[in-house]
């Protein structure tokens, strides 16, 4: 739930266009750049020494420290803590676990549009508000963290990610006193710590061992099943109803390329 804040302005230049927030994460003072104070102009050209540091270009802060000088400070702080960079991608699962992911387009395609993942017999649902205000993080060039900061995570969303803190080469924290961005946020940064086990799918059809064709993968045990096989008399798609699918779905379908990524990343979590 969003928590509520007082915001100030410092004239009506600073409440209809873009202005920095020189107040506190709960108390916002919108200043235009006509009326910013030698101060904050002094914290500003100290951040923006320290931007490239922790991976930004070009003044091209992530949403939230880009007008909030409080939450810009934190990210500062913390980035520096760890040794990471702003690693300017999406918010990407398979990014993270896989280090090769280029396709803008894949949060939705590998996370929310094919389901969710499951760690331990519980989803780690991608399509719940959890992956809110997503930030990715590189160390030496290399993926080391996915930072989301949601306003609050439900029980069942919790249960896997703490679960996902369990796989070898993975370590999660949740914090509800919130980070960076504040605004009574929760703090989820999801880490990678070591080498995890990564191997690359081959769709072949668990019952006719066809290796061509549209596919269909079980969520659990990440068998594949050609398009052919699973709508015959007696095939797994005839117990599935397609006009309501929902994630109780047992079978994930879609592209082979997004299917690939998606069981890519569902392995790794086994």
């Amino acid at each position: 739930m969003t928590t509520s804040v007082h915001k100030t302005y410092c004239c009506d230049r600073a409440q209809h266009g873009r202005a920095i927030n020189a107040g506190s994460r709960s108390s916002l003072r919108l200043m235009c750049d006509v009326h910013i104070t030698p101060e904050v102009l002094a914290r500003i050209a100290y951040l923006d020494k320290q931007a490239p540091s922790v991976g930004v270009k070009d003044g091209e802060w992530p949403y939230g420290p880009n007008i909030h000088l409080a939450a810009r400070e934190g990210m500062v702080v913390w980035a520096k803590r760890h040794g990471v960079k702003w690693a300017h991608r999406k918010g990407c699962i398979h990014w993270l676990l896989t280090g090769r992911c280029t396709d803008t387009g894949c949060l939705y395609k590998c996370s929310r549009g094919l389901g969710d993942l499951r760690v331990d017999g519980v989803a780690v649902s991608t399509q719940s508000s959890w992956m809110d205000h997503v930030t990715t993080w590189s160390r030496g060039g290399k993926p080391a963290a996915l930072v989301a900061q949601p306003y609050g995570v439900n029980d069942r969303d919790r249960r896997a990610l703490t679960a996902l803190g369990t796989k070898r080469g993975l370590r999660v924290e949740i914090d509800d006193a919130g980070g960076w961005y504040g605004a009574g946020t929760t703090w989820i940064a999801i880490w990678r710590e070591g080498a995890l086990r990564l191997t690359e799918p081959t769709p072949i059809c668990f019952q006719c061992g066809a290796r061509r064709g549209s596919w269909f993968v079980h969520r659990d045990d990440l068998v594949w099943c050609c398009r052919r096989c699973f709508f015959s008399p007696g095939g797994p798609g005839a117990s599935v109803t397609y006009g309501d699918r929902t994630s109780r779905d047992p079978w994930v379908s879609g592209s082979r390329r997004d299917l690939i990524r998606w069981a890519q990343m569902a392995q790794a979590l086994l």
